[in-house]
């Protein structure tokens, strides 16, 4: 070590970067401000308005401070390689090129590894401190590709000093060795995925087939994964982790042969070779041209207008990198015909994609081969993984399981050979509709194979018969969880949540699977409605195995009583006398007038829901709404304008509060605090069946409320 690095030249290196590092970890530490409020808004509220971070919501900020700061760091310290005079100034010290070059890496990493750990711990320190949700171990893990993507920046920056020799030309080379190479990539993986899906509505899993193909093994490498693949990104992979830093070293020690070999008189110019020039214009003008490529790919040849667009720009970008680099019409010139190397790499790539493509439909599974399979989630390859917590924790524990049982695997190879044999025939395809990972002797791959209702059925029993998976399946989540309860705060919903787990456990694996739902549910606002049923309360369970989140949904019913009545309890505890003022400020502005009073009723879990849904009372008769702060004036008084309402709003006053599940009806009431916000209350009210009748045939006399429920989307 002490061979690489000087300590003088180290201490120098490190005061002349200090401005830059102090004043970009101070920009990175504010944006800590920001997370901050935001966590703190949700402390106390129901956890429908929060969910626990996403590494797709972790990573942008650091990822941001990684390419931005990594580039400014090291072009300030190889700046002088672009400026003659200081070139034969360091050249000339009596300290190693070596050192030269790893003691400024090493400064530069320095740097951006302080201003990476000051903003991981004070952010980690504002989920602890308030008690918020968090997944500090795929924090840990985004942490830690953020390190490893400093070093590739580092090292992409480095080299490209190394090579050429102006500022231009540095940004230029630095973002085709940072970013070129995977873009090949990712543009070959959407070329065969365009392909597969117009032979085989998509049988291939393209990501699957090559880690080149997944943007997980190179996450720095990889900003538009969005916009042209569509697959989250894993950022607890080990295995992704020390490729990353593999290649990464590699950049670094590319660096350094290029430093080495360097000269002086390099400085100024465009780079230190006409191959390195030649390799950094075509990758300027190949992006576009394959970009046209792929449209004519994925939707036929399209108008001549757009080719022509298209193929102008490309040259265009080519030739005019090469005017600015140089500086020189005449070279521009003499390098156009270069354009064609561009054209022909983008027809090396029409006839790559299909090879690849009909390779992999060559792949054979038969019952001789198959040793297992594994259930994916089609989530598992989507964008939107990354950002929401999709999976369920019976997911995300049962996706491990590998199923060996005869049975499913000759099911499994009939199909998959069922899906291959229907690509080129023709008439109806077996359109694929069930995605497994496929083991075999061999390479293991993921598919989207065509299963039979049959099929799918055996293959549920079969699975039901399997221990693990029943573990799996019927389990309450388990581990570092939290609990929210439909309009109650995250505290009073872990009393709830406690209460649940217990009689959940108790409960058979049918009923378990009658609470648990995480489709066939939708949200108004913020209520969770359950398909075919009216539920009061719904438990959610948001949790973290290992580095994945999950959350589950859960009704509170009578299967539950405890855990329901529980929640009436803390309900009915917090809102009951908030409720009875509100009424009574209502009704007393019903009778006597006033300062206008806008407010919205919801019966839930009650024939009146399923009648009239949503209700919002208001003196609309002879109220200017958009102007609700302003005070209206007039003779006649609610009660008398809408004597229904009133008569309600009567019956409603009379009510007591009630614990039990088994009575009562849930009242949800939204009153205004102030002119642009409402406070949401809501109480178990126990009405009779006399009550609730006159409420209902009330309901039914109002002028545009019909017999029938009422939803919004």
């Amino acid at each position: 070590m002490k061979s690489l690095i000087h300590r003088g030249y180290f201490k120098e290196m490190f005061r002349q970067l200090k401005v830059a590092g102090i004043v970009s970890a101070a920009i990175l530490m504010a944006s800590n401000i920001v997370t901050f409020l935001n966590v703190a808004s949700t402390v106390g509220l129901n956890l429908e308005y929060y969910s626990i971070p996403t590494g797709g919501s972790l990573a942008p900020v650091m990822l941001a401070y990684v390419y931005v700061v990594g580039v400014l760091l090291t072009f300030s310290a190889f700046g002088w390689m672009n400026k003659r005079s200081l070139s034969d100034f360091y050249h000339g010290l009596p300290i190693k090129r070596t050192q030269i070059y790893f003691t400024s890496v090493i400064v530069i990493m320095l740097w951006m590894i302080i201003g990476l750990t000051a903003y991981a711990v004070v952010h980690a320190l504002i989920y602890v401190v308030l008690g918020v949700p968090f997944n500090y171990l795929l924090f840990l893990g985004v942490y830690a590709n953020m390190l490893i993507g400093a070093l590739e920046v580092v090292g992409a920056a480095s080299l490209a000093c190394a090579i050429s020799g102006t500022r231009f030309v540095n940004l230029f080379a630095t973002a085709v060795i940072l970013f070129v190479p995977r873009f090949l990539f990712s543009i070959l993986a959407v070329f065969i995925n365009s392909i597969d899906q117009n032979l085989s509505s998509s049988h291939l899993v393209v990501w699957s087939i090559s880690v080149f193909f997944n943007p997980t093994y190179n996450i720095i490498a990889t900003p538009y994964n969005s916009l042209l693949s569509f697959v989250s990104i894993d950022y607890a992979n080990v295995g992704a982790m020390i490729y990353c830093f593999v290649y990464s070293m590699i950049l670094v020690l590319l660096g350094w042969r290029a430093f080495l070999k360097r000269r002086s008189e390099a400085a100024g110019n465009p780079t230190t070779s006409k191959i390195y020039q030649s390799i950094i214009r075509i990758a300027v003008g190949l992006p576009l041209l394959l970009v046209l490529t792929y449209s004519m790919v994925a939707d036929g040849v399209g108008s001549l207008a757009f080719i022509v667009i298209m193929v102008l720009l490309s040259f265009i970008a080519y030739s005019l990198y090469e005017l600015i680099s140089t500086k020189s019409a005449k070279k521009m010139a003499k390098a156009m015909p270069g354009f064609l190397i561009c054209i022909a790499i983008c027809a090396l790539y029409v006839g790559l994609a299909y090879g690849i493509t009909r390779l992999e439909y060559n792949v054979k599974v038969t019952d001789k081969n198959i040793t297992a399979y594994q259930e994916i989630d089609d989530s598992e390859y989507t964008v939107l993984d990354s950002y929401m917590n999709r999976k369920s924790y019976s997911e995300i524990k049962s996706e491990s399981i590998k199923y060996n049982d005869k049975e499913s695997l000759e099911i499994i190879a009939k199909a998959y050979q069922r899906t291959i044999d229907s690509i080129d025939a023709e008439g109806r395809k077996a359109v694929p509709n069930y995605t497994v990972k496929i083991c075999r002797k061999g390479r293991d791959i993921i598919r989207a194979i065509n299963l039979t209702n049959a099929e799918q059925t055996r293959l549920e029993e079969l699975r039901e018969a399997d221990k693990r998976y029943v573990d799996a399946a019927y389990s309450f989540p388990e581990g570092m969880k939290y609990y929210s309860v439909t309009y109650l705060s995250l505290a009073e919903a872990k009393q709830v949540g406690r209460v649940f787990e217990e009689e959940f456990n108790s409960l058979t694996n049918e009923q378990k699977l009658s609470l648990k739902s995480n489709s066939g549910w939708f949200r108004d606002y913020d209520d969770i409605y359950f398909e075919g049923e009216e539920s009061a309360f719904t438990l959610t369970v948001y949790g973290c195995l290992g580095a994945k989140n999950y959350s589950d949904i859960y009704k509170l019913n009578g299967l539950t009583p405890r855990a329901l009545a529980k929640a009436y309890e803390l309900l009915n505890e917090k809102n009951g006398k908030k409720v009875k003022d509100a009424l009574d400020k209502i009704i007393d502005w019903a009778e006597n007038g006033g300062e206008h009073i806008d407010f919205d009723i919801n019966f839930g879990k009650s024939e009146l829901s399923q009648r009239f849904g949503w209700i919002s009372f208001s003196s609309s008769k002879y109220c200017n709404m958009m102007y609700e702060n302003m005070k209206q004036e007039s003779s006649m008084k609610f009660k008398d304008t809408d004597p229904e309402i009133y008569e309600i709003l009567k019956i409603l006053s009379k009510a007591e509060t009630t614990n039990d599940p088994g009575k009562g009806v849930l009242v949800i009431f939204e009153i205004p605090t102030s002119v642009y916000s409402y406070e949401r209350l809501s109480v178990n009210l126990d009405l009779s069946e006399s009550d609730v009748a006159r409420i209902a045939a009330l309901l039914s006399s109002l002028q545009g409320y019909e017999d029938e429920p009422v939803y919004y989307d």
